[in-house]
C-alpha cells in the first residue's frame, strides 16, 4: 500500500506540472465567462464593431456592423461566420458588400426561404444601388426580385415579417421610395410600398423596435410625441393591421408613464406578456428603470421589478433563458448599483442575478451590446460596441459560456437531438454503418475496416455525429479517420500508437467539438499510464496535451462530472475488492476519489438526470439478467433497474431527446424476434423495441462502455 500511495502522489504532482507547461486553465467556467476559442477579428480603417447578428440553423451566423474585414478577409460590413468564428468563404463570393460613406448594418432578418432582409445606413450592395434596405439570397448575392426603389430616406433600425410575407420597416426616415412614410412603412414582398398601412407621428428618435403578434397586430417601440393624433402613447404602442392605434392596449397609467421614452427592444413571451427595454422612466419624477414587463393589455406587470436602484443606461437587448431568467445587454454601467458594463442577468422577477459578472470594455462610454443570440450549445454570442470582454480583447463580437453545457447527443447522425439506432457491421473486412434514424428512414455507409476502433463524436462542431474510426498501427502511424458531417470532407488525424485505447475521445477544451484522444497503458505492472489529447480550441499549432494518470491495468474513461463543458479524466482500479475511481479535472487541477460498484462492472457514462453533468451507470450480470446501478452523486446513492438479458450489450443514449440518457441494451430477442434495441425512455418510462441488425453487429452507442 505504501508503494501505491507514493506512486499516486507522484502522478498528481507530475500532472500538475504538465498542466502548467501546457497552459491549461486553473479556473472552471462560470455562466458569462468568455469562450476563448471564439475570436473573430473585425477591422476597419477607423473604429470597427458589430451591430447586428442572426444565428443560422446550421450553427453558422450572419454578422453585420461597421467593419471592412473579418480575420483579414474583405467583408464590406457583413460576413457569415462558421460556428468556430472563422469566416465562411462560400458567402458572397466576389461581392463588395455594403458601400456609401461609412455603412452601418443595424438589423438582419431571416426569411423562411433562406433569404435575408437587411437594414441600416448604406447606398449600395455589391455595387447595386440600394438605399438603407436590401434583400439578399442565402449565398450573399443580391435578390433582384426585391426592389424598394429609392429606398428609405434615412436609417432603417428594425424590420419584422408578417405571416403574409409583408414587411414592417421602422427607422428614422421621413420618406420611402420618395413617398411620405414617417418612420414606419409596410412593404409588399417585392419591396413596393403597401399603401393600405398608414401611421402618423411627431417623432423624436423614430421607430427602433417592431414585433408582430400572432394575431397580426403590431407592437411598435421607439420615441415620439404624437401617434395617430394622440399624445399619450410615448414610445410604446400597438397598431392594428392597417396602422391605426389599438386603443385597447394602454401601457400608460398612474403606475407607469413612459414619459418621453425611447423603447429599443420588445420581446414577446409565450404567455402573451412582453418585455420592453430602452430608456424608460417611472412617471415624470421617478428614477429610470429602463426595463419592464407588461401584461397583454399593456398594463404593467407588478411581479417584475429590478429593485429600488436603476439600470443607469439604455437596455437594447433582452434574451430569455430556458430557466426563466433574462440576459440583458445595452449601454449601461450598472445594474441595481452593481458594476455590469453592458451585460448582466436578471432573475425571473427582475432582481439582478449577481452570479453573472461579465464586463464589456466600452468602445466609447458606456459599453454597448446590441444583439445577443443563443447557439446550439446554449452559449450566447454577443455583438456590439466593445473592445474587450472580461479583460480579453474582442472587437465587437464574442461568445459567452452558459450552463447547462450539454454535450452533443451521442450517435445523433441527423442532428435532431436524439440518439439514432446505429450499428457497425463487418463485411469482407470492411466496416459498414447501418443507422436507423430517429427522424425516420435509414442510412448505410462504408467507413473503416476490420481491426479499427469505432469512435463516436461531433468532431466538427455541427451538432451531428461524424463517422469515425481509429486505425492502430506501429508507433507513429496510428490515426483517426473522420468523415465530417458538416462538409463531407475526410479528416485524418495521425495520433497514437498500437495498443492505445481510443474510446476516450471527448471535448477536453469546452469548444463544443470532440477532441481526438487516446489512453496509453503503462508497459509494466504498476507503471505510469497517460491520457493524450489534441485540443481543437485555440490550438493552431496542434500541440498535444499529455496527462499522466493511472497505472497499468486501470480502466480509463472520461466524463464531465462538473458540467463545465470540459472532460475530466478518470481511471477505475480494484483495491481490496472495491472499485475505486480516481478522477482528475485538468481545468482546476483537483483530484477526487469515488467508490462506485465492484470489480467487473461495466462503466457507462451518461447524464441520467438531465442536469448537464455526467453520471455513471454500472452494468452487472445478476440474477439471470442485467442490472443497471445508476449513481448521480459519484457512488453516494444508487437506483437499480433490471433491464436486458445476461451479457446484453449496453447502448445508452438519449433516444427520446429530453436531455437525459436512457437505459438501453442491444440483444437477441429471446422470443424469436431477431436482434433489437430495447430502450426505457427517461421522459415517461415507456419502452421501445427497435428491430435492427444481426449477429455480431456492434451498437455504436456502446463505444464508450468501459
Amino acid at each position: 500500500m505504501k508503494n501505491f500511495k507514493t506512486n499516486w502522489i507522484c502522478t498528481i504532482l507530475f500532472a500538475a506540472a504538465v498542466l502548467t507547461a501546457f497552459g491549461a486553465s486553473n479556473v472552471s467556467a462560470n455562466d458569462g465567462d468568455l469562450d476563448s476559442s471564439f475570436n473573430p477579428l473585425l477591422t476597419a480603417s477607423g473604429a470597427s464593431f458589430g451591430k447586428s447578428m442572426v444565428m443560422l440553423p446550421d450553427g453558422k451566423m450572419l454578422v453585420g456592423g461597421v467593419f471592412a474585414q473579418v480575420n483579414g478577409t474583405a467583408a464590406g460590413s457583413i460576413a457569415r461566420l462558421n460556428a468556430d468564428g472563422t469566416v465562411d468563404s462560400t458567402f458572397n463570393v466576389g461581392g463588395a458588400g455594403f458601400a456609401g460613406g461609412t455603412p452601418v448594418i443595424y438589423t438582419i432578418v431571416p426569411q423562411s426561404d433562406g433569404k435575408f432582409l437587411i437594414g441600416g445606413i448604406f447606398t449600395s450592395y455589391n455595387g447595386v444601388a440600394r438605399k438603407n434596405i436590401v434583400r439578399i439570397n442565402s449565398d450573399g448575392s443580391i435578390d433582384s426580385s426585391f426592389n424598394p426603389g429609392t429606398g428609405a430616406g434615412s436609417s432603417v433600425f428594425t424590420i419584422a415579417l408578417q405571416s403574409d410575407s409583408k414587411i414592417i420597416v421602422g427607422g428614422a426616415f421621413a420618406t420611402f421610395n420618395d413617398l411620405p412614410n414617417n418612420r414606419i412603412v409596410r412593404l409588399n414582398s417585392d419591396g413596393s410600398v403597401d399603401s393600405s398601412f398608414t401611421v402618423t407621428m411627431v417623432p423624436q428618435v423614430g421607430v427602433l423596435a417592431v414585433a408582430v403578434q400572432p394575431d397580426g397586430k403590431i407592437l411598435m417601440g421607439g420615441g415620439w410625441d404624437f401617434l395617430n393624433g394622440a399624445e399619450w402613447r410615448f414610445g410604446l404602442a400597438r397598431l392594428n393591421t392597417n396602422g391605426s392605434t389599438d386603443t385597447s392596449f394602454i401601457p400608460h397609467n398612474n403606475d407607469f408613464n413612459l414619459y418621453r421614452a425611447a423603447v429599443a427592444t420588445i420581446v414577446l413571451q409565450p404567455d402573451g406578456k412582453l418585455m420592453v427595454g430602452g430608456l424608460l422612466r417611472l412617471n415624470a419624477a421617478a428614477s429610470n428603470k429602463n426595463i419592464a414587463r407588461f401584461n397583454a393589455d399593456g398594463t404593467l406587470d407588478p411581479t417584475f421589478d429590478t429593485g429600488t436602484d436603476t439600470i443607469d443606461g439604455a437596455v437594447t437587448q433582452i434574451l430569455p433563458q430556458a430557466n426563466g431568467k433574462f440576459l440583458v445587454g445595452g449601454y449601461f454601467h450598472t445594474l441595481n448599483g452593481a458594476a455590469h458594463d453592458g451585460f448582466g442577468r436578471l432573475q425571473s422577477n427582475g432582481v439582478v442575478d449577481s452570479s453573472v459578472v461579465t464586463q464589456a470594455t466600452p468602445l466609447g462610454n458606456p459599453a454597448g451590446i446590441d444583439v445577443m443570440a443563443q447557439d446550439a450549445h446554449k452559449n450566447v454570442v454577443i455583438v456590439g460596441q466593445f473592445t474587450a470582454v472580461n479583460g480579453t480583447s474582442r472587437t465587437g463580437i464574442a461568445r459567452l459560456q452558459f450552463a447547462p453545457r450539454r454535450k452533443p447527443t451521442m450517435c445523433d447522425y441527423d442532428g435532431d437531438g436524439r440518439t439514432d439506432f446505429a450499428l457497425r457491421r463487418i463485411v469482407n473486412s470492411q466496416f459498414y454503418w447501418w443507422i436507423g434514424l430517429s427522424s425516420g428512414g435509414t442510412s448505410l455507409s462504408q467507413w473503416g475496416r476490420s481491426g479499427n476502433q469505432v469512435v463516436c463524436g461531433d468532431f466538427d462542431g455541427d451538432s451531428k455525429t461524424d463517422l469515425a474510426v481509429w486505425q492502430s498501427g506501429v508507433a507513429g502511424t496510428a490515426a483517426f479517420w473522420i468523415l465530417q458531417s458538416s462538409d463531407n470532407v475526410v479528416r485524418i488525424e495521425q495520433f497514437g500508437q498500437a495498443q492505445d485505447n481510443a474510446t476516450v475521445v471527448d471535448d477536453f477544451d469546452g469548444d463544443g467539438k470532440t477532441d481526438v484522444a487516446v489512453y496509453r497503458n503503462g508497459p509494466t505492472a504498476g507503471s505510469q499510464s497517460y491520457f493524450y489529447y489534441l485540443g481543437s480550441a485555440n490550438n493552431p499549432n496542434k500541440n498535444v496535451t499529455y496527462l499522466p494518470w493511472g497505472v497499468q491495468f486501470d480502466r480509463a474513461y472520461t466524463a464531465d462530472f462538473d458540467g463545465d463543458g470540459k472532460a475530466e479524466i478518470a481511471v477505475e482500479r480494484a483495491i481490496d475488492g472495491v472499485a475505486t475511481h480516481f478522477i482528475f479535472n485538468p481545468s482546476t487541477g483537483q483530484m477526487r476519489i469515488a467508490y462506485m460498484g465492484v470489480n467487473g462492472d461495466s462503466i457507462i457514462p451518461g447524464d441520467f438526470d438531465g442536469d448537464g453533468k455526467t453520471d455513471i451507470a454500472l452494468l452487472r450480470n445478476e440474477g439471470g439478467g442485467r442490472t443497471w446501478y445508476v449513481t448521480t452523486d459519484l457512488g453516494v446513492t444508487y437506483t437499480a433497474t433490471r433491464w436486458g438479458i445476461t451479457n446484453a450489450t449496453g447502448a445508452v443514449g438519449d433516444y427520446d431527446g429530453d436531455g437525459k440518457s436512457d437505459l438501453a441494451v442491444y440483444q437477441n430477442d429471446t422470443a424469436g424476434g431477431g436482434f433489437n434495441f430495447f430502450v426505457i425512455n427517461s421522459g415517461d418510462s415507456s419502452t421501445i423495441a427497435y428491430r435492427w441488425g444481426q449477429n455480431l453487429d456492434f451498437p455504436i452507442a456502446a463505444f464508450n462502455t468501459h
